[in-house]
């Protein structure tokens, strides 16, 4: 026996003759270039300006960025968007598959018994064989671009599954961010509330003694030890708080609620932000990965569109095998068989679901043309809330700056005057319990400041994340390149 290898190569001739007709491939539009109205500037904050590096500082903040490292490797949600972002690359890699000719080996063996209705054995059964071994092509011509379309939409899902990703990174960020920073106060308010707890017992002392000596009233002293009891009254609540963000943290992290963290913060960082341009509302459209991924969907969308409107229009289809047959399997490599063919394909009545169809995907592309103008514009008014807020909070953080310390001022007057006999006891208790509230206000509206400082470095798309915290994961992004090998 001895194998033919011409007739063998006629499926492969098919497949090479299919690679060469490309077809009259209509281009779909791209609607999400010019169709979006884009702000040209930003309202209020285009007075002033940030700097990006004084803004993403706080990511690379001892600590934090460990932290980030470990939930970017181990976070669930994080997890569950790279396992998104793999299915959509499988499903863009599966569905451009049609872009290629199908080859596939096929192999026979029958035996049955008919009565011959011919010849001299007329009327009698006769028993056949038959095997059969060969190689079957098909593919269709992608004349009117549907193919192409289809497969250009699957990838255009992968990509916005990539840029889903990507945004949940910068969402998984943040989150670290405000609770690592609200831990870092919240631990300074422990700090300062056990201090001031520790100065109204010392003043109790102070008083206690007074009194013992005829010096103060006995309402003196029960006033006192009632700041006292309101400071230490404070602590529980402030070692909650605390001990929930270390929780939030620790989940954050991908770890139990009650596991230790790797490190904890050390102080609240809340320096003023130099001066630096803002941008334009056009940046976003690059710098935000959630604008982003709703472009992207505005053009698969439009791909689609080509797509059903092609699916109206005739289509080619070729076909062919080659291989070899015979009733006998010791003769099967000596008798060739092929075949070759082809088929045009003309709609003509469907009742109306192709083109019901092409009005449905040109409803989905309308549909997430109007989600992307609404992403854009909520991206852009996140800005501007937060710079309005940073701006605010910025002064705000400031005069309560001023606030404690002409309350310290104030209070160490008043207990001067007291020492010496020159005020009562009331003054001073005034002073003591303005300089608490003041100094608490300070810690409260410098966590304020650093939350929309983050908020705004959010909005602006995280500038500097992939700079100080780069992925341990490939987070599925090998499953995306894999699909996006078509497009070379």
């Amino acid at each position: 026996m001895r194998l033919k290898t011409p007739t063998m190569a006629c499926a492969a001739a098919l497949a090479a003759f299919a690679l060469t007709c490309g077809g009259c491939r209509t281009p779909a539009g791209d609607p999400a270039d010019g169709a979006l109205a884009v702000p040209e500037a930003y309202g209020g904050a285009g007075a002033e300006a940030v700097d990006a590096a004084a803004l993403s500082a706080f990511i690379e903040s001892p600590g934090l960025d460990a932290l980030l490292r470990k939930a970017f490797a181990d976070n669930p949600g994080l997890s569950q968007a790279a396992a998104r972002l793999e299915q959509a690359a499988a499903a863009a890699r599966a569905g451009g598959a049609d872009v290629y000719p199908q080859v596939s080996a096929e192999g026979k063996a029958a035996r049955g018994k008919t009565v011959s209705t011919a010849g001299a054995s007329a009327g009698q059964a006769v028993t056949s064989s038959l095997y059969n071994l060969g190689l079957a092509a098909s593919y269709e011509l992608d004349l009117w671009g549907r193919i192409g379309a289809a497969d250009r939409a699957g990838r255009r899902d992968a990509e916005a599954a990539e840029a889903d990703w990507r945004a949940a990174r910068v969402t998984l960020a943040a989150q670290m961010a405000e609770a690592w920073f609200g831990l870092a106060a919240q631990r300074e308010t422990i700090e300062l509330l056990t201090a001031q707890a520790a100065a109204a017992a010392e003043n109790l002392r102070l008083v206690e003694l007074r009194y013992r000596g005829g010096l103060e009233s006995v309402l003196a002293v029960l006033q006192q030890r009632e700041q006292v009891a309101a400071a230490e009254a404070l602590l529980p609540g402030a070692k909650t708080a605390a001990e929930m963000l270390r929780h939030q943290l620790a989940v954050l992290a991908g770890l139990p609620p009650s596991a230790a963290l790797l490190t904890e913060p050390q102080s609240m960082f809340a320096a003023p932000v130099p001066v630096f341009d803002l941008g334009i509302p056009a940046e976003l459209l690059t710098a935000r990965p959630d604008v982003r991924a709703a472009l992207i969907r505005v053009r698969a969308a439009d791909e689609r569109v080509a797509a059903a409107v092609a699916a109206r229009l005739p289509a080619i289809r070729l076909s062919g095998s080659a291989g070899y047959a015979t009733s006998t399997i010791e003769e099967l490599f000596d008798t060739s068989i092929w075949n070759l063919a082809g088929s045009l394909a003309e709609p003509l009545i469907d009742g109306g679901r192709k083109r019901a169809e092409v009005d449905r995907s040109k409803a989905v592309r309308d549909e997430r043309l109007a989600r992307a103008e609404e992403v854009l514009l909520t991206a852009v008014r996140e800005v501007e809330d937060a710079w309005s807020g940073e701006r605010g909070q910025r002064e705000t953080a400031e005069l309560a700056a001023k606030r404690r310390d002409a309350a310290r001022v104030a209070h160490e007057q008043a207990r001067s005057r007291y020492g010496k006999g020159l005020s009562d006891y009331l003054v001073t208790l005034i002073s003591q319990d303005r300089l608490r509230v003041a100094e608490r206000e300070l810690v409260a509206a410098r966590r304020q400041l650093m939350a929309y400082r983050i908020q705004l470095w959010r909005a602006l798309g995280a500038p500097g994340l992939e700079r100080a915290v780069s992925p341990p994961v490939d987070g599925g992004r090998a499953g995306l390149r894999e699909g996006s090998k078509n497009d070379e």
